[in-house]
């Protein structure tokens, strides 16, 4: 199963980017917070980094359906997106 989901996400990835077009980009989501004067440190809402590393790590295991984190944990992305996601911010 794990397996057929891994090529069912190779097989449509393009289809898959197409379908996220509309997201902006995190540089647009930073300014808009930014203008609204939204914190953008998971450290300005009282959460350290050990905490957002351990929450980004096991959403996978949060909620009983396929999400984007569990695509990541599949691919053996997991790890090295959460470190991506940690440094940026």
């Amino acid at each position: 199963e794990q397996l057929r989901r891994i090529n069912t996400i190779k097989n449509s990835f393009k289809e898959i980017k197409k379908q996220l077009e509309f997201m902006p980009s995190s540089a647009e989501i930073r300014v808009i917070y930014e203008t609204l004067d939204f914190p953008l440190q998971s450290e300005d809402i009282g959460i350290d980094q050990q905490l957002l590393h351990n929450a980004l790590l096991y959403a996978k295991d949060y909620r009983d359906r396929y999400t984007v984190f569990k695509s990541a944990n599949e691919l053996g992305l997991l790890e090295d997106l959460v470190a991506l996601v940690i440094k940026e911010y």
